[in-house]
């Protein structure tokens, strides 16, 4: 087998289980040949083997369960995302289109949760609200809460994973962002005005109270 140039044998085997998944169809929590078994099969060293299994690990495509096996992973956006987005927080262009897609995806969501209406879900969102409702300070997590809630009401789940990706990264960046008084009840009266539009199926009106919800972000991006 002839290598190309630019590509080490660790790329070639990576592909080459890559594409025993995809040929095999294997979905998440199906078992991989082992080890010794991959080595055999792809005629490498155990180094190539190990460095490719590390590198699909990382990225999300397999677990690696000691004692018990390799297994295809459930895939996921956010372990892909997460090993570079620390640099973004150095690049004020990079932050400003990463909230400018938050809000697009903000936006979208409320169309998509009202597609496809579910009451259950949209009783979470509730749920999530009244958490925020009595609380007297610090309510980050709840904020998180409701939104992705939000995001769960779209019925995507890839949605959900870009959501989740850049929702997160913003509590992380900006964890100081919800802890006064004032600030706690506005955004529970913006939440609540959210879903009550969301329920009478308004999405031009629940857009509305959405960006004003999330101008503060926009505010606290420019002191940084």
């Amino acid at each position: 087998m002839q290598i190309p140039k630019k590509r080490t044998l660790s790329d070639i085997v990576t592909e080459r289980i890559k594409s025993y998944i995809l040929n095999n169809r294997l979905v998440a929590g199906d078992k991989l040949p082992s080890e010794k078994e991959l080595i055999e099969q792809l005629g490498v060293s155990r180094t190539v083997v190990r460095e490719a299994l590390k590198i699909l690990q990382m990225v999300g495509v397999i677990r690696i369960k000691s004692g018990e096996g390799i297994f295809v992973d459930d895939p996921s956006l956010k372990s892909v995302v997460s090993h570079f987005s620390f640099q973004w927080r150095n690049d004020a262009t990079k932050m400003n289109e990463l909230l400018e897609t938050r809000i697009v995806l903000e936006l979208g969501a409320i169309d998509m949760a009202i597609k496809h209406y579910s009451p259950a879900l949209i009783e979470e969102m509730e749920i999530w609200n009244e958490k925020i409702r009595v609380k007297k300070n610090g309510f980050d997590q709840e904020d998180l809460g409701f939104h992705r809630s939000l995001f769960q009401a779209t019925g995507n789940s890839v949605y959900l994973q870009l959501s989740e990706i850049l929702t997160d990264f913003f509590n992380a960046v900006h964890t100081d962002n919800f802890h006064y008084e004032q600030e706690l009840r506005q955004s529970f009266e913006q939440h609540a005005e959210i879903i009550s539009w969301i329920k009478r199926k308004n999405a031009k009106m629940a857009k509305q109270i959405m960006m004003l919800h999330l101008e503060p972000l926009y505010l606290s991006m420019e002191q940084t």
